[in-house]
């Protein structure tokens, strides 16, 4: 009996996916609840027969929303985990920890931002920044010709910027 696409995927990406989702969230068990979560999509739209041929793409696109995903929850549901600061904290917290806060929020941002561009100028980015796929290998991947790549790469680009302009004053 051959070997599912996504147990092939899975012990191919597997580590590199948790790796991924382990600088993204800087949290072992986030990581890896987050990784089950990608691989468990990858089984859920295989047995469903709606896994496209190119599973990497797909799975590429949801580690980087299980990240997303997760930091969104602990946005909302943790509130009690942030760190308090009162008038007995050392100025260089402070400062560190606003600086801190001040690039989750810049992150949060980008997030968002990306999020709202096409499905595949998002499969664009994230495979390149990812993956760190070169634009030639994007475009055998996706089927898209290098200038497509490039395109969808700039279109990224300059929606961030525009979006954090304000932000990065």
């Amino acid at each position: 009996m051959s070997e599912s696409p996504v147990a092939r995927l899975f012990k191919s990406q597997g580590k590199r996916v948790r790796s991924f989702l382990r600088r993204r969230l800087r949290n072992d068990d986030d990581a890896q609840d987050a990784t089950q979560n990608v691989f468990l999509g990858l089984v859920k739209r295989e047995q469903a027969g709606a896994l496209e041929e190119d599973a990497r793409a797909y799975m590429v696109k949801a580690a980087y929303n299980a990240a997303t995903d997760v930091q969104r929850s602990r946005a909302t549901h943790h509130a009690d985990d942030h760190c308090t600061l009162d008038e007995n904290t050392p100025a260089g917290s402070k400062a560190e920890a606003s600086e801190i806060l001040y690039w989750r929020e810049g992150l949060r941002r980008v997030v968002d931002a990306l999020n709202e561009l096409p499905d595949l100028t998002q499969q664009v980015f994230a495979l390149y920044y990812v993956e760190g796929l070169p634009h030639a290998g994007i475009a055998r991947r996706l089927h898209i010709s290098i200038r497509s790549v490039e395109r969808h790469m700039a279109k990224a680009l300059a929606h961030s910027q525009e979006r954090l302009k304000d932000y990065l004053r």
